[in-house]
């Protein structure tokens, strides 16, 4: 459920931008310029990750897929569908918007102020924290383990985990430039994680003939090896 919710709100504000973008144009002398900074450099190397489906979501689909022979079939599709949500807006709002989205922490801030704008502001204010729900969701488990609440009623394990939620609420606050180190980290993470680190493994285990024929998904039979 948290997961369809979270595809319904990135899909309508997605497209929201390049409708709201396309109906405003390009604004007065537009330009666009290279990074003059490594900030700069490594927030468009992040965004560029994310734009072109690198959303890390490689691991997430292996690890909730029920038929895995069926995988390269579902991360096409999913691929796919995240360059929907992604590349159409960037292209448009960058096009008509150049440089002085470098000076705004958010696309939508751009845009005139509208019913759509702000439905799509709250919905990434729900995906946020529907997010921070997933992503935190590891280090609950093993909080409750550590106190010994694992076992217990829902309510009782939500209570238990304010302390996490606070903590992290704290140190989001005590780092206020933040956002620039997670392009910086997000930039290097995300290239190891979805691109290096997979094909790295990949060529590693099937190196030798013996591991490809014993492989449960056969190369095709037009690829030599």
């Amino acid at each position: 459920v948290w997961s369809i919710m979270g595809v319904i709100t990135t899909t309508y504000t997605a497209w929201y931008m390049v409708v709201a973008g396309l109906i405003h144009g390009k604004i007065p002398n537009v330009k666009h310029s290279a990074p003059q900074d490594p900030v700069k450099f490594f927030t468009g190397t992040t965004n560029i990750l994310f734009a072109f489906g690198g959303h890390a979501i490689t691991v997430e689909i292996m690890h909730a897929m029920w038929k895995p022979k069926s995988y390269k079939y579902v991360y096409l599709f999913t691929v796919a569908f995240v360059m929907t949500i992604t590349m159409p807006h960037c292209i448009v709002l960058y096009n008509n918007f150049g440089d002085v989205l470098l000076d705004h922490s958010n696309a939508l801030s751009v845009l005139p102020s509208s019913i759509f704008r702000n439905i799509a502001l709250c919905f990434m204010i729900a995906h946020q924290a529907l997010a921070f729900g997933l992503y935190v969701m590891p280090l609950n488990f093993m909080w409750e383990k550590v106190i010994g609440v694992h076992s217990s009623k829902y309510w009782i394990r939500v209570i238990c985990r304010l302390p996490v939620t606070i903590i992290l609420w704290f140190l989001a606050l005590l780092v206020p430039f933040f956002g620039p180190l997670n392009s910086m980290i997000g930039s290097i993470i995300m290239s190891f994680s979805v691109f290096i680190i997979p094909c790295f493994a990949y060529i590693k285990v099937f190196q030798t003939k013996t591991f490809r024929q014993d492989a449960a998904e056969k190369l095709p039979s037009w690829l030599p090896g």
